[in-house]
């Protein structure tokens, strides 16, 4: 028959949920649960459907378990040979650490996608390149970008460069300011940019065991050149999260 398998609902690490409707059967509702476990993680697979009422009767003359027990177990065999076989995550080291006071130039702007992000922060990086040519500034250290606010509706950035202490010129939409600094949190990722949430995912950890409150902007530093490396997998970017 005719029918239909959609992704309904997912919570990170908890669930997935799907829809499965068949033509002239309905609509079931099953999925995979998830939690932690002392070295790997338990998962359970179900599925819940509307009987109606006349129905009903005959489903204690079937044996479920018969029916669909087997399909369970194959989708449960699949998933733990997926994720065994998936590339190791790297291990990530977290730790406390101060952020030196720091003169820099910003520019604010929004996109809607991470997709976005790559080309918004060429354009930002070159708006700051120029102010700090026409006055003269010194680059001191790596880019960096905070991300003020980052989620499914819009990304908020803060692209920017520091500079070695030179007055406090600017132009247009340049701003420059000088940081205090602070107590944060740290971690260094080693990888493609599109990974680094493995690194933000093991600070939000580390805050939630250690009961520290960090604020909801982050910093990302990158530290080498794209352009003089070898490849993604060599990209290094600091990250840091404020503690309150």
């Amino acid at each position: 028959g005719q029918g239909t398998l959609t992704i309904s609902k997912v919570e990170e690490n908890k669930l997935v949920e799907t829809e499965l409707y068949f033509e002239g059967m309905g609509t079931s509702i099953g999925g995979w649960k998830f939690a932690d476990t002392t070295g790997g993680t338990k998962v359970t697979t179900y599925m819940d459907m509307d009987i109606p009422f006349l129905g009903r009767p005959f489903m204690l003359f079937m044996d479920m378990d018969k029916m669909l027990g087997g399909d369970f177990e194959k989708s449960l065999n699949g998933l733990k040979a997926l994720s065994e076989s998936a590339p190791k995550a790297p291990d990530i080291t977290v730790v406390e650490k101060d952020f030196e006071k720091i003169q820099v130039l910003t520019v604010w702007d929004t996109v809607k996608t991470t997709g976005e992000i790559g080309e918004m922060l060429g354009n930002l990086y070159g708006e700051i390149g120029e102010v700090a040519k026409e006055f003269k500034y010194e680059q001191s250290g790596a880019v960096f970008c905070i991300y003020h606010r980052f989620d499914s509706v819009k990304i908020i950035m803060e692209a920017g460069i520091p500079i070695k202490t030179a007055g406090n010129k600017t132009k247009g939409r340049v701003k420059n300011y000088i940081f205090q600094g602070g107590k944060t949190l740290f971690a260094q990722f080693k990888g493609s940019y599109e990974k680094t949430d493995i690194a933000h995912g093991a600070i939000h950890k580390y805050a939630s065991e250690k009961n520290i409150t960090i604020d909801d902007a982050c910093w990302e530093m990158y530290i080498n050149d794209p352009g003089k490396v070898s490849g993604p997998e060599e990209y290094l970017t600091d990250i840091y999260y404020f503690i309150k």
